[in-house]
């Protein structure tokens, strides 16, 4: 029982991290400066153009590059909710 709670103690820390860079991101998306924060390489800017059919419909931010990071981090951050929820098979060899 601890043991379970003790994953659901570290999926909270990251749900808290996700949250605070949101707001962080919400911040830095209202300033007009921040239009110039990234410059992106060549992988970055297939990275943006590959997953932008993925983040189109989910405009949050003004940003293509907050929205591309929100939604690998959402899709990481449920990932990893549902690992922590499965449950672990012990080997009980002796």
């Amino acid at each position: 029982m601890a043991k379970a709670a003790k994953k659901r103690y570290g999926w909270y820390i990251h749900l808290l991290i996700f949250v605070l860079a949101q707001l962080v991101f919400f911040i830095f998306d209202n300033v007009s400066a921040s239009k110039n924060i990234f410059n992106l390489n060549d992988y970055g800017k297939w990275a943006v153009s590959a997953l932008s059919p993925i983040y189109d419909w989910l405009q949050i931010y003004k940003s293509p590059q907050f929205n591309l990071i929100f939604v690998i981090w959402g899709a990481i951050l449920i990932i990893d909710g549902l690992i922590r929820m499965l449950p672990k098979r012990h080997s009980y060899s002796q």
